[in-house]
């Protein structure tokens, strides 16, 4: 058993850093370790082969489960998240499914913060200008109204 502590990211509690289950509230402790690291060499198979979109679902449905509210692992959050940027810009052709994370980000933004802030406004908004989509820009723009209209 190790000296050293760390916080378990569910419950807080500062327990041996080479624990597997907590034990003040029975979950696995640490990030990433409800996460298969395979998922990654599955990911760069299915964009070898073409199939982007499939690709993509991997990790959107890995990045929505680390997001969820009972489970939220806040560095595997954003390292999935960093991911999917960058299987966009290796592959464009993936700009609706990149509009839609966006807008799935601007939810939460809005949920946890109750406001989206202006750089992932811009940034968001980038994206769409970026590839010449003013229907897509709209989308966000009229997406981000129906947020702060809640």
């Amino acid at each position: 058993m190790s000296k050293e502590e760390a916080k378990c990211i569910f419950c807080e509690e500062l327990i041996p850093s080479d624990s597997e289950e907590c034990p003040h509230c029975d979950k696995k402790p640490f990030s990433g370790m409800y996460f298969d690291p395979e998922t990654y060499k599955v990911v760069e198979h299915l964009e070898k082969d073409g199939e982007l979109e499939k690709a993509w679902k991997l990790l959107y449905d890995e990045w929505i489960q680390h997001g969820d509210y009972d489970y939220y692992d806040d560095e595997m959050y954003f390292e999935l998240l960093e991911k999917m940027h960058e299987l966009y810009e290796r592959n464009p052709s993936l700009i609706r499914q990149r509009v839609d994370l966006i807008k799935d980000y601007w939810r939460g933004a809005a949920y946890y913060a109750h406001f989206v802030g202006q750089r992932d406004i811009e940034e968001g908004l980038e994206i769409a200008k970026k590839v010449g989509r003013n229907d897509l820009e709209e989308e966000l723009i009229d997406f981000l109204d129906q947020l702060h209209s809640r």
